[in-house]
């Protein structure tokens, strides 16, 4: 996601806070994976209440400072994509990459799965 002006960061974590790839474009902030484990928890407890509320199941959560952004869309039930920003960045633009970026996450995952399962 280096093509978005105001881009950080990109992770992909499993629910579990096992990272499964980083991309730091800048070390304005500290390192992301830092935080993997609360956001993990963090999604698993945002799901666990839409489910309970029967809205459907979790695409996406947005988390803003004065400063910072952090956007997350959910590859699965078990995997989160992840785009730390700063305050300059196309939300929109942003979004829409991520989504365009779920369908091939998805499927690389599942054949990382495949391979595992495999050996």
């Amino acid at each position: 996601m280096s093509f978005l002006k105001g881009s950080l960061a990109v992770l992909v974590i499993r629910l579990d806070g096992k990272v499964i790839t980083l991309v730091q474009e800048s070390k304005q902030i500290e390192d992301p994976t830092f935080v993997r484990g609360e956001l993990a928890i963090m999604l698993k407890v945002a799901s666990s209440a839409i489910e309970d509320l029967k809205m459907g199941v979790l695409e996406e959560v947005f988390l803003a400072t004065a400063a910072y952004r952090i956007l997350i869309q959910m590859v699965d039930k078990e995997h989160a994509l992840i785009l730390f920003t700063d305050s300059t960045a196309n939300l929109g633009l942003a979004r829409k990459s991520m989504k365009s970026l779920i369908p091939v996450l998805g499927e690389k995952i599942s054949q990382r799965k495949d391979e595992d399962s495999e050996q």
